[in-house]
């Protein structure tokens, strides 16, 4: 049985030869690709998550949020609408706390030094971990003149299975898609042949430009 066994397999590797150098490339290729991708990533994340300081034009601004803090349209957009109410007094803070300071612009530095410093005189809410956190000047609120916004982005990756035909025959396309940047994903597409006996019949890798 084990002498059967071993002369299917190297049968089959005999007669997929190509096939599984093709699969072995792909694997080594795919996984040098998302290693750099990763770190560059991770980079470019813990720069990101650092707390920034704007101001009241530039918080409600989504393509200076786009540009400046590497965030996707959608996010942007949400964002600038959350924070535009929160500067008019539509949105009470989660938590507060009293800076002393002579002017709103020297209060938005010393809320960005405790939050740098993880102060624990500072909200704890403003203290908290998020993909990203603007401190801004808020001069239409009468209430409360500096906001913290901390803001947390979705991930995106996705997944996704078909049907196809070509040359007569049916095939199965299994994908993964990861966007690394706000603008930037790469696709990975497997195409599997059910009953055939090569069972990966091809693949494709893809980067993708959003705009």
């Amino acid at each position: 049985m084990d002498t059967q066994n071993s002369s299917s397999i190297l049968n089959f590797i005999k007669s997929n030869f190509i096939g599984i150098i093709v699969v072995i490339i792909m694997i080594v290729i795919i996984y040098f690709l998302f290693q750099l991708m990763k770190d560059n990533a991770l980079l470019k994340e813990e720069l990101a998550k650092k707390p920034v300081v704007l101001t009241q034009e530039q918080a409600k601004d989504p393509n200076y949020l786009r540009n400046e803090l590497n965030m996707d349209k959608q996010a942007a957009e949400k964002t600038t609408v959350v924070i535009e109410k929160a500067q008019q007094g539509q949105i009470q803070p989660q938590g507060t706390v009293v800076v002393q300071a002579p002017t709103v612009e020297k209060a938005v530095e010393r809320v960005y030094e405790k939050i740098e410093t993880k102060d624990p005189t500072m909200a704890p809410e403003a203290l908290e971990k998020s993909d990203r956190t603007i401190v801004a000047p808020q001069p239409e609120n009468e209430e409360y003149k500096v906001g913290v916004y901390k803001i947390n982005l979705q991930k995106k990756n996705s997944i996704g299975i078909g049907v196809g035909r070509m040359d007569g025959k049916t095939y199965i396309p299994v994908s993964y898609e990861r966007m690394y940047a706000k603008n930037k994903s790469i696709e990975i597409q497997v195409n599997l042949t059910p009953g055939e006996k090569k069972i990966v019949s091809g693949g494709q890798i893809m980067h993708k430009w959003y705009f």
